[in-house]
């Protein structure tokens, strides 16, 4: 699980690489920041591109021992697009998956009969305090109040009631919908493969499509051992290794 309680550690500079915000450390918590980088091969000095814990990047600032090792935006790339090739080779898996995360987040009949029932004690109470709020000018006006008062408070405990049951029943619909985007994509990958294949072109590693990754992952982590953890916006969890392939 992401230890980045309410927020806490997320970067308030504008940044529009897809993985900032998105993905944390998780040894210590903290955001994984974009770095240029430099290294040598065969004598020569080449610049490559990584993303590392913040307190690696700023040990100064960050007074925290975090193992964290730095891992190539490259690989990053790329792995997450054989992620996407191995969802859309296993479905099935993915559907039944997600599915049983919608249910989990989704109301129980007896929970939707429950939120019907909270809708119309809220709907009555409205009127009653309407009701009593035109005869609060008699002379009976502070025992009116008293009622009023004890219906706001009544109305307060159904509404807070009512809105959790609400969010879940969102929540799990805004799942079902993020599901739908991320078939969508594959469903994509597969048209675009099968016309490779009638053209009888070689078969290249697919480019990083930014944009897939923004619409359909939700955060995610790196550990020490540069083991990448996605949890996509549809609810489902996915794992790889980032190795920079040499």
């Amino acid at each position: 699980m992401l230890r980045n309680p309410d927020g806490k550690y997320a970067q308030n500079y504008s940044n529009r690489s897809c993985f900032s915000n998105i993905l944390y450390c998780a040894e210590c918590g903290h955001p994984i920041v974009r770095r240029r980088m430099s290294s040598q091969k065969n004598g020569e000095k080449y610049l490559f591109t990584a993303w590392h814990c913040r307190t690696k990047t700023h040990p100064q600032k960050y007074k925290e021992d975090c193992k964290a090792r730095y891992v190539w935006e490259s690989a990053l790339e790329s792995e997450f697009m054989t992620l996407l090739s191995d969802l859309k080779a296993g479905k099935a898996e993915l559907l039944q998956d997600a599915q049983q995360v919608i249910d989990e987040h989704d109301l129980s009949p007896t929970e939707k009969e429950r939120q019907l029932s909270l809708e119309a004690q809220i709907k009555q109470i409205n009127e009653q305090i309407q009701k009593l709020t035109e005869q609060s000018n008699s002379s009976l006006a502070n025992i009116y109040e008293a009622s009023i008062n004890h219906l706001y408070y009544e109305q307060e405990l159904l509404q807070a009631e009512y809105d959790e049951l609400d969010e879940r029943r969102q929540t799990s619909k805004d799942m079902e919908r993020h599901l739908e985007t991320l078939l969508s994509y594959l469903n994509s990958f597969e048209e675009r493969e099968s016309f490779e294949e009638e053209q009888e072109q070689e078969q290249e590693e697919p480019a990083f499509q930014e944009e897939i990754f923004r619409q359909v992952v939700q955060k995610g982590t790196i550990n020490k051992d540069l083991k990448v953890t996605i949890e996509f916006k549809c609810g489902i969890t996915r794992s790889f290794i980032a190795n920079r392939k040499k």
